[in-house]
Protein backbone atom coordinates (compact mmCIF):
# COMPACT_ATOMS: atom_id res chain seq x y z
CA UNK A 1 0.00 0.00 0.00
CA UNK A 2 2.79 2.58 1.02
CA UNK A 3 4.78 1.59 -2.65
CA UNK A 4 1.36 2.61 -4.19
CA UNK A 5 1.19 5.76 -2.45
CA UNK A 6 4.34 6.55 -3.14
CA UNK A 7 4.00 5.61 -7.19
CA UNK A 8 0.78 8.06 -7.32
CA UNK A 9 2.22 11.07 -5.48
CA UNK A 10 5.24 10.58 -8.24
CA UNK A 11 2.90 10.53 -11.07
CA UNK A 12 2.22 14.20 -10.43
CA UNK A 13 4.88 16.46 -8.97
CA UNK A 14 4.98 20.27 -8.42
CA UNK A 15 7.09 23.18 -7.43
CA UNK A 16 6.71 26.44 -6.57
CA UNK A 17 9.28 29.81 -5.82
CA UNK A 18 9.07 32.97 -5.12
CA UNK A 19 10.21 35.37 -7.48
CA UNK A 20 10.07 38.55 -5.94
CA UNK A 21 7.64 40.91 -3.64
CA UNK A 22 6.25 44.00 -4.31
CA UNK A 23 4.68 47.20 -2.55
CA UNK A 24 3.05 48.34 -5.77
CA UNK A 25 2.54 46.65 -8.98
CA UNK A 26 0.00 47.74 -12.08
CA UNK A 27 -0.13 47.61 -15.60
CA UNK A 28 -2.62 50.69 -16.01
CA UNK A 29 -1.32 54.25 -15.84
CA UNK A 30 -1.72 55.45 -12.48
CA UNK A 31 -2.35 59.10 -11.58
CA UNK A 32 -0.78 59.01 -7.97
CA UNK A 33 -2.03 62.19 -7.45
CA UNK A 34 -5.23 61.35 -7.52
CA UNK A 35 -4.74 59.40 -4.45
CA UNK A 36 -7.79 60.32 -2.72
CA UNK A 37 -9.80 57.98 -5.44
CA UNK A 38 -7.71 54.73 -4.86
CA UNK A 39 -8.86 52.59 -2.15
CA UNK A 40 -7.28 49.35 -1.18
CA UNK A 41 -9.31 46.16 -0.36
CA UNK A 42 -8.45 43.91 2.47
CA UNK A 43 -9.35 40.68 0.62
CA UNK A 44 -5.83 39.54 -1.71
CA UNK A 45 -6.69 38.11 -5.67
CA UNK A 46 -4.35 36.11 -7.53
CA UNK A 47 -3.46 35.77 -11.11
CA UNK A 48 -2.13 33.75 -13.51
CA UNK A 49 -0.72 32.43 -16.70
CA UNK A 50 0.22 29.02 -17.81
CA UNK A 51 2.23 27.59 -20.72
CA UNK A 52 1.66 24.09 -21.75
CA UNK A 53 4.13 21.62 -23.06
CA UNK A 54 3.29 18.28 -24.53
CA UNK A 55 5.72 15.88 -25.77
CA UNK A 56 8.64 18.38 -25.49
CA UNK A 57 5.91 20.74 -27.48
CA UNK A 58 5.08 24.25 -25.83
CA UNK A 59 1.59 25.32 -26.50
CA UNK A 60 1.79 28.85 -25.76
CA UNK A 61 3.73 31.08 -23.53
CA UNK A 62 3.50 32.63 -19.92
CA UNK A 63 3.71 36.36 -19.61
CA UNK A 64 3.96 37.93 -16.06
CA UNK A 65 2.21 41.09 -17.21
CA UNK A 66 -0.63 38.60 -18.41
CA UNK A 67 -0.91 37.01 -15.04
CA UNK A 68 -1.04 40.97 -13.33
CA UNK A 69 -3.95 41.51 -15.93
CA UNK A 70 -6.08 38.72 -15.03
CA UNK A 71 -5.49 39.33 -11.29
CA UNK A 72 -6.79 42.97 -11.75
CA UNK A 73 -9.49 41.91 -13.83
CA UNK A 74 -11.07 40.05 -10.64
CA UNK A 75 -12.13 42.98 -9.40
CA UNK A 76 -14.28 45.61 -10.59
CA UNK A 77 -12.60 48.53 -11.13
CA UNK A 78 -8.83 47.40 -9.97
CA UNK A 79 -5.94 49.44 -11.40
CA UNK A 80 -2.83 48.24 -9.60
CA UNK A 81 -2.30 45.58 -7.01
CA UNK A 82 0.00 46.28 -3.48
CA UNK A 83 1.71 43.98 -0.99
CA UNK A 84 1.74 41.31 -3.00
CA UNK A 85 4.22 38.75 -4.60
CA UNK A 86 4.92 37.04 -8.26
CA UNK A 87 5.68 32.87 -7.86
CA UNK A 88 6.15 30.88 -10.75
CA UNK A 89 5.19 26.94 -10.08
CA UNK A 90 5.83 24.23 -12.51
CA UNK A 91 3.71 20.91 -12.64
CA UNK A 92 4.95 17.75 -14.46
CA UNK A 93 4.17 14.32 -15.05
CA UNK A 94 7.94 12.77 -13.85
CA UNK A 95 7.50 9.47 -15.93
CA UNK A 96 8.41 10.34 -18.59
CA UNK A 97 8.49 13.76 -17.80
CA UNK A 98 8.73 14.79 -21.42
CA UNK A 99 4.80 13.54 -21.63
CA UNK A 100 2.96 16.98 -19.98
CA UNK A 101 4.73 19.95 -18.19
CA UNK A 102 2.40 23.21 -16.76
CA UNK A 103 4.44 26.83 -15.53
CA UNK A 104 3.06 29.44 -14.62
CA UNK A 105 3.76 32.78 -13.19
CA UNK A 106 1.17 33.61 -10.38
CA UNK A 107 0.50 37.32 -9.01
CA UNK A 108 -0.96 37.66 -5.61
CA UNK A 109 -1.67 40.83 -4.03
CA UNK A 110 -4.45 43.35 -2.71
CA UNK A 111 -6.20 45.11 -5.12
CA UNK A 112 -5.78 48.43 -5.63
CA UNK A 113 -9.42 50.16 -6.69
CA UNK A 114 -9.98 53.18 -8.90
CA UNK A 115 -13.44 54.79 -6.80
CA UNK A 116 -14.07 57.00 -9.88
CA UNK A 117 -14.03 54.31 -12.11
CA UNK A 118 -16.74 52.31 -10.06
CA UNK A 119 -18.68 55.43 -9.97
CA UNK A 120 -18.92 55.00 -13.71
CA UNK A 121 -19.72 51.61 -14.03
CA UNK A 122 -22.25 51.84 -11.72
CA UNK A 123 -23.66 55.22 -14.09
CA UNK A 124 -23.64 52.93 -17.17
CA UNK A 125 -25.57 50.08 -15.87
Amino acid sequence: MRIMAVCLGLLLTACSSKMTDFTILSTNNVDLRQAENLKTLPNKVEGRDSEFTFLLLPLGSRNIEAAIKDALDKTPGAVALVDGEIRKTRTWFPVPWLLYDKASYVVIGKPVVDTTQLDAVKVSD
